[in-house]
């Protein structure tokens, strides 16, 4: 998606066109939230994991030693 974007703005830039330059910018905002709020699931899931299986890394460490 942010590729897409970059690639409209580029391409807006050397015809001079506003209106793709509008979508690259507006797109490249929608990636952005989007990676934010991914970013923001991967911790809560992986603090509700930890919460559910506190000793799961200590387990791990034992059975590979």
């Amino acid at each position: 998606m942010s590729v897409i974007g970059v690639v409209l703005i580029i391409l807006a830039n050397q015809a001079h066109n506003l209106l793709e330059l509008a979508v690259g910018v507006l797109l490249g905002l929608v990636t952005l939230i989007l990676q934010v709020l991914a970013a923001i699931f991967a911790l809560l899931s992986a603090r509700k994991l930890r919460k559910l299986y506190p000793d799961i890394l200590d387990n791990r460490r034992k059975n590979t030693n």
